[in-house]
């Protein structure tokens, strides 16, 4: 290439990233938009506004038989601490504890003296966010009262996870009846083409769990709630202290049940010991800290394994709509658990204390979860239609200082 040509190539680039720093400075300029994600990020650090992790013990579990995800028996128990008037208190850690990396280029960007990532991907990644809370992606599925199973995965995938993540397509469970009749379309009114397909969603161990997920993104297994489908009316967590006295025992909303609970996490287990053997054991995975997302018409849920460590963390039930517009807590930690590969750092020293116990219930079998969970499994399993979560009052551990300024995570930023 000439040396005309080179500068040109330059002078191009050069252009395009100051058309891009330019997007960053004019969101900053947008005051209701800032002061909202500023809000999250707090939230975040703290551990308020239920932007919380409880860490969790499998009690009881059917891991050992050949069962699909949607007959998964999973019951667990939040582990508890002891204040002086003996009243139990769950556990909790701030959502950010997990996710430094993102917390750390966040806290940059809403600094005084604005900074933004040097790399590539997590410059896109923080692009895509705040693209997101610019646009009117909220309305689509704010409109969804109405759509079938179906299209609620398109509107969910198209609408709310993808214009999260970096990925640029998503995979759609192949069972869903009719959705080959309104694709490749989004059935929202803007009826614009979609990013993602259908496919087979599959993995698990087949003499295990196993079964599929409703949706594939971004290296991240999503099961959706159907809200018309009946709920339990009570959703009861294992305890070992005694209900009059405890508040682990909590009414369940219409979006979500226990059975379903247990389906995201067996979901969540699993996925974590397929990423574990596709990519941490071939070096491309920091850490096994994989999260499972389950999201409702009104609600979302995240549950993270680590099963290097054999530590379960799950969220609040959280909010995905305010009055008629998004939630932006709830679509920050979302943000963060679709791009954990870029911004997440994995447990905290503490968590390492308190183990999930699910190396025990399952013994000798440990190693087949390990080494035999695969994908596209011959055989095809029933989905069921809805997730859950649970909340419960706590004292939050490991928060992070939102004004910290000794942290050392070697990303590199650059002022704007």
């Amino acid at each position: 290439m000439s040396e005309e040509g080179a500068g040109e190539t330059t002078r191009v680039k050069r252009q395009k990233i100051d058309d891009s720093d330019s997007f960053f400075r004019d969101f900053l300029k947008k005051e209701i938009e800032r002061e909202l994600l500023e809000e999250a990020y707090t939230s975040l650090c703290r551990g308020s506004s239920d932007m919380v992790f409880r860490i969790l013990k499998v009690m009881q579990t059917n891991a050992l038989l050949s069962e699909g995800f949607s007959r998964a028996s999973c019951k667990v128990k939040m582990y508890e601490k002891e204040r002086t008037d003996k009243k139990p208190l769950a556990r909790l850690y701030a959502a950010g504890s997990i996710f430094k990396n993102g917390i750390y280029i966040l806290k940059k960007f809403l600094a005084p003296n604005p900074e933004v990532p040097v790399d590539g991907e997590q410059r896109e990644a923080l692009r895509k966010l705040l693209n997101f809370l610019l646009q009117d992606h909220d309305s689509a599925l704010l409109e969804s009262e109405k759509c079938d199973e179906a299209q609620w995965a398109v509107r969910v995938a198209q609408h709310l996870l993808l214009p999260l993540t970096v990925a640029d397509s998503y995979t759609i469970d192949d069972y869903y009846d009719g959705l080959k009749k309104i694709l490749p379309q989004c059935p929202c009114k803007t009826g614009e083409r979609i990013n993602g397909s259908l496919g087979d969603t599959s993995f698990g161990w087949i003499d295990g769990w196993h079964g599929r997920s409703d949706i594939l993104v971004n290296s991240v297994a999503v099961d959706l709630a159907y809200p018309d489908m009946p709920a339990d009316d009570d959703l009861e967590v294992c305890s070992s202290v005694s209900s009059s006295v405890s508040s682990t025992e909590v009414k369940a909303s219409s979006n979500f049940n226990e059975k379903d609970q247990q389906q995201v996490l067996a979901q969540t287990i699993v996925f974590s010991f397929l990423q574990r053997k596709e990519n941490k054991l071939k070096g491309n995975l920091k850490h096994c800290l994989v999260p499972g997302i389950g999201i409702s018409k009104k609600k979302a849920v995240i549950y993270s394994y680590d099963c290097d460590e054999d530590v379960l963390l799950g969220s609040t039930q959280m909010d995905l709509f305010g009055y008629k517009s998004i939630c932006y807590n709830t679509i920050v930690v979302l943000w963060l658990a679709l791009n954990y590969k870029i911004f997440g750092t994995g447990i905290t020293e503490s968590m390492k204390n308190y183990k999930a116990e699910f190396f025990n219930r399952v013994g000798s079998f440990l190693e087949n979860y390990r080494n035999d969970v695969t994908r596209t499994l011959c055989k095809k399993h029933k989905r069921s239609d809805e997730d859950t979560g649970w909340t419960k009052n706590g004292a939050v551990e490991d928060k992070i200082a939102v004004n910290a300024d000794n942290e050392d995570l070697g990303i590199k930023m650059k002022r704007l």
